[in-house]
């Protein structure tokens, strides 16, 4: 499978000549919103996150150090410890409208400014009748898992059965943390919505075909199997009982008969259509119905 990763604006600062770096230098990142955020050089102790140190003995390097634990400290951007003199910026937010990098001394904090380049992954997958998201990882107890795979993606999180609110995998160490540690099972990917839909209704009567006449599907039984999700004609079915601590658990999975009734309106198909609302387990056997045929 070809998957484009969710391209990150990216930007550099290359530090030289540490020693001649002019005390309130600045570097202006500008996010997607238009919000500026100044980081200024200062020859002694820095008063806060946004100043980081230059000047004395300190080398190329160290002064590149000072800058990424500045950096690093502003939400939205990431500054990995650089190993040399160049600082690697990236915005943590998926594209690069308006990302702007100004530095005031482009001789010694020189910048190269942000840019976007999308890439390309091949992944072989590997079907899992067990599994209930695509592309997902599949663990017991955790708070937390790696999901390098899908960086920028916004994914489902199932834990202890529970589906917790989708969330946006991020850069580097993505890593993506459950509101609730799991402590029996967690499964995190990517949403897909199965969708079943009957044949055109055509009775076998003694007075022959129906077709052309409106018709309307009035009753559906669904034979279901460990099931815990299923919409029908996109009414969600309830599986959860009335009682104590009932939204603090799983849902439980239901084998039997549900049977929806009320359904409205005539059509010349009569067709049911059966789906999920979440990606929990749903297991049809079959269904039957009764039907209403109009002139």
């Amino acid at each position: 499978m070809k998957r484009t990763v969710a391209p990150y604006a990216t930007a550099t600062i290359t530090v030289t000549d540490a020693a001649n770096i002019a005390n309130s230098e600045t570097v202006v990142l500008t996010d997607n919103a238009g919000t500026s955020t100044t980081f200024t050089a200062v020859t002694g102790t820095p008063a806060n996150n946004l100043q980081f140190q230059v000047g004395g003995s300190l080398t190329n390097d160290q002064v590149a150090d000072n800058l990424a634990t500045a950096i690093n400290s502003v939400a939205g951007y990431d500054a990995p410890n650089p190993a040399a003199n160049v600082v690697s910026i990236t915005r943590k937010v998926t594209g690069g409208s308006n990302l702007t990098i100004t530095s005031s001394d482009a001789v010694r904090l020189t910048d190269v400014d942000f840019t976007v380049s999308a890439t390309d992954r091949y992944y072989v997958e590997i079907f899992d009748a067990d599994a209930l998201l695509d592309c997902s990882v599949v663990g017991g107890a955790a708070s937390s898992v790696d999901m390098s795979h899908l960086e920028g993606d916004t994914v489902k999180v199932i834990r202890d059965g529970i589906v917790e609110p989708d969330q946006v995998v991020g850069i580097s160490p993505f890593t993506v943390t459950f509101a609730t540690a799991a402590s029996t099972s967690h499964e995190v990917g990517l949403n897909f919505t199965p969708e079943v839909k009957t044949l055109p209704v055509e009775p076998n009567l003694p007075s022959g075909s129906i077709k052309g006449f409106k018709k309307r599907i009035f009753e559906v039984n669904a034979e279901l199997f460990e099931t815990q999700s299923l919409t029908i004609d996109n009414k969600l079915i309830a599986f959860r009982q009335f009682g104590a601590n009932v939204f603090g658990s799983a849902v439980p999975e239901y084998t039997g008969i549900k049977t929806l009734h009320g359904l409205l309106g005539y059509t010349y198909d009569g067709q049911i259509t059966i789906g999920q609302e979440v990606p929990l387990k749903m297991t049809l056997l079959g269904i039957d119905y009764k039907v209403s045929v109009g002139q």
